[in-house]
C-alpha cells in the first residue's frame, strides 16, 4: 500500500507540474530582486565570460537527478558553450554533458539565449543516469548587481568563481524540497 501511495503522489505531481525533472526549486533571491532590474543599455559584451547556475529539484527521489550545475561560457561573437553536470546525491549516479548555444543582445538590459535540444548535447561522462529529452528553448537574461537573472526559469546565474558557485549551491541546498521520496525504502 505504501508503494501505491507514493506512486500516486508522484503521478499527481507529474500531472500538476507537467514533468518531474523540470520541477526545480526557485532561487529564493530571484523573487526578492527581479522587480528591481532596470532597463539599462549595457554594452552587449557585459555578459561575455563564464557564468554558472545551480538547480535543486523540488521533488527529490532516489531515482531521478536532484541537483544540476550548469556553466555557460559566452563568447563575444554571439556563440557559447554550456556544460551541465547532474547528480543524485542519494545514489551517487551522475551525468555530464556539453553543447554549443547562441545568444544575442536585444538592448535595454535584455539578452536572448538559444539553447539546443538534448539531442544536440554530447555526453562527457555517465555514471548510471539517463539524459532525458528536452526540446530546444530560448531564455531571457537580465543583469543585476553582478548576476544574471534567467527570467523564464526564475534562476540566478553567478560569475563562475569557486566562491560564487559554493555560495549559490549553499543557498539552493538550504531551500527545502517540496517532497522527498525514497522509493527504495518502500519496497
Amino acid at each position: 500500500m505504501k508503494i501505491a501511495q507514493q506512486h500516486a503522489a508522484i503521478a499527481a505531481i507529474i500531472i500538476l507540474s507537467g514533468s518531474l525533472p523540470s520541477c526545480v526549486m526557485p532561487d529564493p533571491m530571484f523573487t526578492q530582486n527581479a522587480g528591481m532590474i532596470q532597463d539599462i543599455n549595457y554594452p552587449s559584451s557585459k555578459i561575455v565570460g563564464t557564468w554558472a547556475s545551480v538547480q535543486v529539484a523540488a521533488i527529490q527521489t532516489d531515482t531521478v537527478k536532484m541537483e544540476d550545475k550548469t556553466y555557460y561560457e559566452f563568447f563575444s561573437n554571439g556563440r557559447g558553450k554550456t556544460r551541465q553536470s547532474s547528480k543524485n546525491r542519494a545514489t551517487g549516479s551522475s551525468i555530464s554533458m556539453e553543447a554549443n548555444f547562441r545568444w544575442k543582445y536585444q538592448g535595454a538590459n535584455t539578452w536572448k539565449i538559444m539553447l539546443p535540444a538534448s539531442s544536440e548535447y554530447r555526453v562527457i561522462d555517465n555514471q548510471n543516469m539517463a539524459m532525458g529529452n528536452v526540446a530546444a528553448r530560448e531564455g531571457q537574461l537580465r543583469y543585476y548587481q553582478g548576476n544574471l537573472y534567467e527570467m523564464d526559469t526564475r534562476q540566478i546565474w553567478v560569475r563562475a568563481t569557486a566562491e560564487n558557485i559554493a555560495n549559490l549551491a549553499k543557498r539552493h541546498r538550504e531551500n527545502d524540497p517540496i517532497i522527498q521520496l525514497n522509493l527504495d525504502e518502500a519496497q
